[in-house]
């Protein structure tokens, strides 16, 4: 599992450098996971994105439409325990910039 962001520009947050990383790192879990079908590996690899969250990276910001590590831990863990493959999925927890 990928924790991730969204990396098509918006006018909320554009980093050039963050953005240009994740990218990367989405085609990277998407292509991982065709190859592991296509090699029968009994390995699943999807990404999430949590949505805003306060965290050390942002200065631990509180403001509207921010969640809390708690929060999307426990919205993950339903994720992982819900019974569905998400092979090669890109899964919006909150979905805000969408």
């Amino acid at each position: 599992m990928n924790i991730t962001i969204p990396t098509e520009a918006n006018p909320f947050w554009n980093p050039f450098a963050y953005k240009s990383t994740k990218a990367a790192q989405n085609v990277m879990m998407q292509a991982l996971a065709i190859d592991f079908e296509k090699e029968h590996k009994k390995l699943e690899i999807f990404s999430i994105h949590p949505g805003p969250t306060t965290t050390d990276l942002n200065g631990n910001i509180t403001a509207e439409g921010f969640h809390t590590p708690d929060d999307v831990a426990e919205k993950i863990s339903d994720i992982l325990l819900d019974g569905n493959s998400h092979q090669g999925e890109f899964l919006e927890i909150y979905g805000e910039l969408k």
